[in-house]
């Protein structure tokens, strides 16, 4: 056998460091194989960017030898960067992306990674949505406020207030008593509280304004059944004017309380729907009567007396009677309003 010279051994590195590099520029060998024509180190590596999975050990093609022809699989594309037909030309090499295991294969998968994590995100804005949709409810507790024997005076919803006729009805459902002009109107508040008639359009003139329904139990006091009485609102107008005492007399009521129901007469001012400050409440007893009572006894908490009294010089914008609900069971009620006005 003949000794390997100098030049021997100078080609013999040479064509090493030359499969080396064909090895490393195929973006995935694990190694360059031992032989100096060899490429034929398993393909792992990249295999591992499908998600996790081990390398799967690509394919082996031998890269020297002279049998790689350019725009074959795993060999050099053509100097036009095109490959043979059904391959691909990556990385300056022909590759087949529909073969499982090649590097170029797990790149890709790794973008389902990117899918995923954008799908986390539609399902964050959803939880959004949920949360908003929630917002709703709680300002449902607004007329809580306005509730019962619990915090507020009760019966001071905004929807009463507001909605309180337009003049639709041909005027039969207002009501004038001296400075006092105004729409006549009804409104419940609380989980299944009713109330009839929804509205007095058709009411007959001369005649007492009557309502009858139930009060649904709510656990905070919330639930209230009304017939309300804008005092300064023109003919077909939605706008509420205020009305300001100029005596200490106070306002004389006409009632009929035929439910047994407990009943409260309440005054509000314009910000009474919402601030439990500007709206204060009398408790009326008996099943039926005349009462004039003074604005000194007004009261904000008038159940139990403890809330700030009225005083003569505050505009006010509504009266009404007012049931009040309980926290067990829902309450029953028919009432009627035959007069108000100022004493």
């Amino acid at each position: 056998m003949r000794r390997m010279t100098l030049v021997d051994e100078l080609a013999w590195s040479m064509a090493g460091a030359a499969a080396l590099a064909v090895a490393c520029s195929g973006g995935g060998l694990a190694g360059a194989g031992a032989s100096p024509g060899g490429a034929a180190a398993a393909i792992g590596g990249s295999g591992s960017d499908t998600g996790g999975e081990p390398a799967t050990g690509g394919t082996s093609n031998a890269a020297g030898g002279g049998g790689c022809q350019p725009g074959e699989e795993s060999c050099p594309c053509y100097p036009n960067q095109t490959c043979n037909s059904g391959l691909e030309c990556l990385s300056s090499y022909c590759v087949d992306l529909g073969s499982a295991g090649g590097s170029s294969t797990g790149g890709s998968r790794a973008t389902g990674g990117t899918a995923s994590e954008t799908g986390g995100a539609a399902t964050t804005s959803g939880g959004m949505a949920s949360e908003t949709g929630g917002a709703p409810t709680a300002t449902g507790g607004t007329p809580s406020e306005t509730g019962g024997t619990a915090m507020a005076t009760g019966g001071s919803p905004s929807g009463g207030t507001a909605t309180g006729g337009n003049g639709a009805g041909g005027g039969d459902d207002r009501f004038v008593n001296g400075p006092w002009a105004g729409y006549v109107w009804t409104t419940v508040t609380g989980t299944g509280s009713t109330i009839s008639p929804t509205t007095f359009d058709g009411h007959t003139p001369g005649t007492p304004f009557c309502a009858s329904g139930s009060v649904g139990a709510m656990t905070d006091y919330s639930g209230v059944g009304v017939i309300g009485y804008n005092l300064n609102q023109a003919v077909g107008s939605t706008v509420l004017g205020t009305w300001t005492p100029t005596s200490t007399a106070g306002v004389r009521v006409t009632f009929t309380n035929s439910g047994g129901s407990a009943l409260r007469l309440q005054i509000q001012g314009p910000n009474g729907a919402t601030n439990e400050n500007d709206r204060w409440c009398y408790p009326l007893t008996g099943s039926s009567g005349t009462i004039t009572i003074p604005w000194a006894n007004f009261n904000t908490y008038c159940w139990g007396g403890t809330g700030t009294t009225y005083y003569s010089g505050q505009p006010l914008q509504a009266v009404m009677l007012l049931v009040p609900g309980g926290n067990l069971s829902a309450v029953s009620f028919s009432i009627c309003l035959s007069s108000i006005g100022p004493a």
